[in-house]
C-alpha cells in the first residue's frame, strides 16, 4: 500500500542500493506540499538534493552506507511526473553497520491531533557506536540526528517544499503540514504492514 499524491504533493525518496549494511529495498522517503513551489519536478529534486546535503542527514547513518539517488514524484499518483538525481553521500557514523535491521524511527507531528495527522520515518544503517544495550539511540547520536532532521524540515519549508503527512486512501484531500519531527530515543525495525 503506498501513498496517494494529491496534485499539490509531492514525494522525496532516498533511494540505497543493495548492500550487506541493510535490508533490502530501504529507502528514506517522506510527502510534501509543492502548491506554493515556483519550479517544475526537476527543479524540486535538486533543491531537495540540496537541503538533504546541507542539513547533512547522512551523517546520520553509518560510513559504511551510501546511497545511490533522490528520487522526486509530482502528484497526482497515476500521472506523476518524476525526476532522479544522483545522491551518493556516505554516512557519517563511524563504526560497523551493528545490525542490518535496526533504524532511528523519526515521528512526524503536525498541529491536528488524531493518529490520522502523524506519521513516521526510518533512518536505515545504524553503526554500533550509535547503539547502546537495551536497543536504545546513544545521547549524543541522538541529539545529532534531531539537529539534522530539524534542519532538513527547515530548509524544505524555506523552498516551498514543506513536508506533509501523506495518506493512503485516495480520498483524502487534505494533507497536514509537518511541524516538528522527534527523533525516538529507541531503535525501531520498519516493518511493512499487510491489511485485509
Amino acid at each position: 500500500m503506498g501513498v496517494y499524491l494529491q496534485s499539490d504533493d509531492y514525494q522525496a525518496t532516498i533511494i540505497f542500493p543493495a548492500q550487506t549494511a541493510l535490508p533490502h529495498g530501504a529507502a528514506f522517503g517522506w510527502t510534501g506540499d509543492k502548491s506554493v513551489f515556483a519550479g517544475d519536478v526537476q527543479d524540486a529534486a535538486d533543491a531537495i538534493k540540496i537541503d538533504v546535503t546541507t542539513s547533512g542527514l547522512h551523517n546520520s547513518w553509518c560510513d559504511d552506507v551510501t546511497p545511490a539517488f533522490i528520487e522526486v514524484k509530482f502528484g497526482p499518483t497515476p500521472t506523476a511526473t518524476t525526476a532522479v538525481v544522483t545522491y551518493t553521500e556516505a554516512g557519517g557514523e563511524t563504526g560497523s553497520v551493528g545490525a542490518v535491521a535496526p533504524a532511528i524511527l523519526v515521528s512526524k507531528r503536525t498541529a491536528l491531533g488524531g493518529r490520522k495527522n502523524r506519521g513516521r520515518m526510518y533512518i536505515p544503517g545504524q553503526s554500533e557506536s550509535a547503539m547502546e544495550p537495551g536497543g536504545f539511540v546513544q545521547a549524543a547520536t541522538l541529539a545529532d540526528v534531531q539537529s539534522r532532521v530539524d534542519s532538513l524540515l527547515g530548509k524544505l519549508t524555506a523552498d516551498d517544499l514543506p513536508m506533509v503527512i501523506g495518506h493512503s486512501d485516495p480520498g483524502d484531500t487534505f494533507a497536514p503540514i509537518v511541524t516538528a519531527l522527534v527523533v525516538s530515543p529507541i531503535l525501531a525495525t520498519q516493518r511493512r504492514r499487510q491489511r485485509r
